[in-house]
């Protein structure tokens, strides 16, 4: 079973999250019990139908890491 050997929490989440589905229950069960939302699960769901197992996987946050240009930094003081 891929949950019980898969060390990243966030995607053995969705794997959870997707188990429940192929079960037959309901995007708003499934985040009840996931403690998330209905929209989450779903955009879940889409990321597997497109991706596979692959697009589960945790997804690069750009916002995080952006600076500005050099021409745009203060300079130190």
């Amino acid at each position: 079973m891929l949950t019980r050997e898969e060390p990243n929490g966030r995607r053995r989440l969705r794997y959870i999250a997707l188990a429940h589905l192929k079960g037959g229950k309901s995007y708003t069960d499934v985040a009840a019990a996931l403690r998330t939302t209905r929209h989450t699960v779903a955009r879940w769901e889409r990321w597997f139908e497109r991706d596979g197992l692959k697009g589960l996987a945790s997804k690069r946050r750009y916002w995080c890491n952006q600076q500005l240009p050099r021409t745009q930094k203060e300079e130190p003081v």
